[in-house]
């Protein structure tokens, strides 16, 4: 027996059906991650697969992978604009408007 199904047993109904949905949402994260990744594996020195994986990371409310991606773009291609774009984006989001200045500056 899962756990939602003993939430479900237990009187829980509202719970399981949380529980339920969430581990749908990250089997389709993953899913939809899984390509990402694969091309950033295949690709390391190339800055567009490692951006691309950022912003599907933003997407997902994981900043701080995001922000590992946008770098590793960045030390692979030092003039992609896109990169310092997100990694100003998130700073923004953050509240750090000096940082998120000299970042979507450079």
């Amino acid at each position: 027996m899962g756990l939602g199904q003993a939430l479900a047993r237990r009187g829980k109904a509202d719970s399981a059906r949380a529980l339920l949905a969430k581990a749908e949402r990250l089997r389709q994260e993953e899913e939809e991650l899984r390509p990402l990744r694969a091309a950033a594996e295949r690709y390391p020195d190339q800055p567009q697969p490692h951006f691309n994986l950022g912003v599907a990371y933003v997407r997902m409310g994981r900043t701080g992978l995001a922000q590992r991606q946008y770098w590793h773009a960045i030390e692979v291609a030092p003039s992609y604009g896109l990169a310092y774009q997100g990694l100003g984006s998130l700073a923004l989001a953050a509240g750090d408007m000096e940082r998120a200045e000299g970042l979507l500056r450079a």
